[in-house]
């Protein structure tokens, strides 16, 4: 891994940590850009790119929409789910 600049990017959301910019290579990619641009907590390690990111505003969304399933609503005096 080549680190690039340490230039604060935000807060670690495990550990509330700096977050600093850094670039990753990622030996799996085929498509040939190798170099990926990460966040990592100079704290406790964590490593964020942009698939993680996505993946989580994706798993939050349905969290959120199993949620709003299950709350229960009142149908003229009845519980309904």
């Amino acid at each position: 891994m080549a680190t690039a600049s340490a230039e604060r990017i935000g807060t670690c959301v495990r550990c509330g940590g700096l977050m600093v910019g850094e670039f990753c290579m990622d030996l799996a990619n085929t498509a040939g850009g190798l170099d990926v641009e990460t966040l990592r907590c100079v704290q406790c390690g964590e490593v964020v790119d942009p698939v993680i990111l996505q993946n989580r505003k994706h798993q939050q969304k349905t969290i959120t929409e199993k949620a709003s399933k299950m709350s229960v609503h009142s149908v003229d005096g009845q519980a309904v789910t």
